[in-house]
This record gives C-alpha cells, structure tokens and sequence, in this order.
C-alpha cells in the first residue's frame, strides 16, 4: 500500500472562519491561509508524492504542547495522551485543503479519516496519507 508521512512544525491551529466585506466578497482569514500553505511546502519540501485520482485515508495526529506551568511530574504523565484542548479537531482537519491540487485533486478523494490530540513537548502536526485504492 503507498503511503507518505509528513511533519509540519508549530502550534496546532484550526481553520478560522471566513469572513465577508461589506460588499458581500468571503473570504478566509490571512492566519488560514498561511497554515493551508505551511501544511503544503512541508507536504512538497519532505518529498510528497501525489495521491491523485485515488481514494485515500489521512491519518492525522496534533501535537500540542504542554503548559510551561505544569510540574516535570505531571509533563512525564500527560505526554502522548489525548489533549482536551483547543483548537477543535475538526477544525484543524479542515485545513487539508491545503494540500488540495498538490496531494489529491481535492479533498473529497479523502474516504477515511483517523485524527487525535495529544500532549507533547513540542507543538506540530503529523500527517499520514495512504492509497485505499489496493
């Protein structure tokens, strides 16, 4: 089965809400814009091979980091377990639609999604795409 990993480094953030002029023009937040592109240069830089015209499944995993607060104690007990914390989940998967036109044609070539939070030391994202096709 072809599949490809990738990493993009940096806080986790969701898809902002698209915003409208007074002339009635949408348009999405420069912040969106700027993850979507971020997630596609790490996605083409670390190698990405193009999943077009297939069916896929995106396994993704958000890296958030800890609170500098927190003892070493409680850092060593909460690393790789699930975050409660924001941005939604479902809204950081919306930002696949930065790899649209690059890793897939669009997005609705996606047929299977596994996503989860979890503390880490370091903030990112890890993302997983895999030929259902086979």
């Amino acid at each position: 089965m072809k599949s490809f990993s990738f990493y993009v480094d940096g806080k986790p953030r969701g898809k902002g809400r698209p915003r409208m002029t007074k002339n009635g023009h949408v348009y999405s937040p420069a912040a969106t814009k700027q993850r979507e592109s971020e997630i596609r240069q790490a996605f083409i830089r670390q190698g990405g091979e193009s999943f077009c015209g297939v069916p896929v499944m995106v396994r993704y995993v958000s890296y958030h980091p800890m609170p500098k607060s927190w003892s070493k104690k409680q850092r060593d007990e909460a690393r790789g377990t699930y975050a409660d914390r924001k941005p939604d989940l479902d809204n950081q998967l919306k930002l696949l639609d930065g790899l649209n036109g690059v890793a897939w044609d669009d997005d609705k070539s996606i047929v299977a999604i596994v996503a989860k939070k979890v503390w880490a030391d370091h903030g990112g994202v890890e993302i997983t795409i895999t030929d259902m096709s086979e």
